[in-house]
């Protein structure tokens, strides 16, 4: 299709002006090579049923210098006329932010489902609304889905002590975070674990409770070798005790 009528927008986007486009060049001939197979369908389809032609789309141009656009084009048909007008929308900047989110998502997922720590999401009501695979293995679950769908208050399912679940909400009703906070747990299996726990709260424009947000790391040898160390020292002081009061009464037989 010959270009007929232009405007001096379109030397921004092609890079020559109106008098050098009219009937001198054809709209196809700035589309990108990626592109073009798709825009040429469009055209033929246009010939032969020109109401099943989608009439706006993005596409890639390219300027007489070799630079490349993003571009929205909107097509309209002229009435009892074969001829079209087209108008452009710039949508390069558009592109770019949009590819950077998608950039930052897929790292974000990366990061979550990758991640050595249980990361998570938990509702008001205490049910689970997101987990990555750390989170579920932590718990003897194989999938994040079966521990949000096994588990409904994790709460009271999960968080064995009741002493350490109202600390655990005083802190966070007090400063709206806990940091290595140290949790006694119950696996799927019954089997007792210990997690340090980092949990903040998250609100909404109206400053309700959204939900729970944070991460948990297993503590449990470590909490084993502790509980040994106090266990041994506990022994020591009971013998030396012991011990001071044989000498005593040693020195008193004496």
């Amino acid at each position: 299709t010959t270009i007929s009528l232009t405007n001096t927008e379109s030397e921004k986007f092609v890079g020559y002006r109106p008098s050098d486009l009219e009937d001198k060049r054809r709209a196809i001939d700035f589309v990108a090579r990626d592109d073009l197979k798709r825009i040429m369908g469009y055209q033929q389809m246009r010939k032969v049923d020109p109401d099943k032609a989608p009439r706006s789309y993005d596409l890639k141009i390219v300027d007489r210098l070799g630079n490349v656009r993003d571009v929205h084009i909107t097509i309209a048909l002229i009435p009892d006329t074969r001829k079209t007008i087209a108008s452009f929308i710039d949508i390069t900047e558009q592109k770019k932010m949009e590819a950077a989110l998608k950039e930052s998502e897929a790292k974000y997922r990366n990061i979550f489902h990758n991640a050595m720590e249980g990361i998570f999401q938990m509702g008001v009501q205490g049910e689970i609304l997101s987990a990555n695979p750390s989170f579920a293995r932590f718990f003897g679950y194989k999938l994040p889905e079966d521990i949000m769908r096994g588990v409904r208050d994790i709460r009271y399912e999960i968080y064995v002590d009741e002493g350490q679940r109202n600390e655990l909400k005083r802190l966070l009703d007090k400063h709206g975070f806990v940091h290595n906070f140290e949790v006694h747990c119950r696996r799927k299996d019954g089997q007792r674990i210990w997690a340090s726990l980092n949990m903040r709260i998250v609100r909404g424009g109206d400053n309700k409770i959204i939900c729970y947000e944070g991460t948990l790391v297993d503590i449990t040898e470590r909490k084993e070798v502790q509980e040994d160390l106090l266990s041994k020292s506990r022994s020591l002081e009971e013998t030396n005790a012991a011990l001071r009061v044989l000498l005593r009464q040693r020195e008193a037989d004496k």
